[in-house]
């Protein structure tokens, strides 16, 4: 499968743990394709850097986010220009082209802007619970 986590999939992975980081854990050792684009990066170091995030950060030890693991994991490619603008959120048409791009097969995310829509282009948006239910599910 070709996924393509949403910025905060990848925070909570890279912050706080839990399923999320299973999900990306899970993705690359089941052999899935992992997609991602600038736009979501640069959101991403913003996101990183953002006061709450930072002290919890410290307050979970994370001095150094293993960022440059989690790209080299991923495919990086340009996202395709989504007009006119389908999401609520104008700043999610990025995610959703760049899954277009990488003609990938679901959107993971735990943006509601983003999962009303269900699909886009016959490529599934999904909360992270769901896909992690599928790549690795618990006997």
């Amino acid at each position: 499968m070709i996924l393509v986590p949403d910025t905060n999939v990848l925070v909570s992975s890279l912050v706080f743990g839990g399923a999320a980081r299973m999900f990306l854990v899970e993705s690359v050792r089941r052999g899935h394709v992992l997609v991602t684009c600038e736009p979501i990066l640069e959101e991403l170091a913003e996101v990183l850097e953002r006061p709450h995030i930072m002290r919890e950060r410290l307050k979970r030890g994370l001095m150094r986010l293993p960022v440059d693991d989690l790209v080299q994991a991923c495919r990086i490619v340009i996202p395709e220009p989504i007009h006119p603008s389908v999401c609520r959120d104008p700043d999610d048409d990025a995610i959703l082209g760049c899954a277009v791009a990488a003609k990938a097969d679901c959107i993971v995310t735990g943006d509601t802007d983003l999962l009303v829509m269900k699909y886009f282009r016959e490529i599934e948006i999904a909360n992270l619970k769901t896909i992690l239910g599928r790549i690795a599910p618990v006997p």
